[in-house]
């Protein structure tokens, strides 16, 4: 392939987006950054013990997320400073949002309208019977303005 023309294509995409694309390259990478995710912040040895990963592997890994800015490392003391086993984790909010992107890229629409609105509504209408509810939410949601966009009205 000639450099040039693959240059002048890859550089449409900003080196953020490849970088993060990059750092998730297999099933393990992946796999540290959802449990970051999900569970929040962690320190290196409770990532290391959860995976049962060797302390290496796990500082590659852990680099290379945070190289790509889908994980940010952290001390919680200044004394805790340059020491591997203390040095905390948590995905950032560039990690999240890319991930909801991708999530919700290939989410049918409805699903989408579903997990956006209907949790915060849940909470504002509360009927007796929760199936009531329910329906009610997803009547709301529907024939909302937002709801209307998505099914092209």
């Amino acid at each position: 392939m000639r450099e040039e023309v693959v240059e002048r294509y890859a550089s449409e995409v900003p080196e953020e987006l490849r970088g993060a694309v990059k750092a998730l390259s297999d099933d393990k990478r992946w796999a540290v950054f959802i449990a970051l995710v999900k569970e929040g912040e962690m320190n290196f040895n409770k990532i290391k013990d959860i995976f049962g990963a060797h302390p290496q592997e796990l500082d590659r890994i852990l680099k290379s997320l945070t190289s790509a800015g889908l994980v940010k490392k952290f001390a919680k003391n200044l004394c805790d400073v340059g020491y591997r086993g203390r040095a905390f984790y948590a995905a950032t909010e560039f990690g999240k949002d890319f991930l909801e992107v991708l999530y919700y890229s290939i989410m049918p629409k409805e699903e989408i309208l579903k997990t956006l609105l209907i949790s915060p509504l849940r909470n504002s209408y509360e009927c007796d019977d929760s199936s009531k509810t329910e329906q009610t939410i997803e009547k709301l949601v529907m024939n909302s303005a937002v709801g209307g966009i998505y099914e092209g009205k």
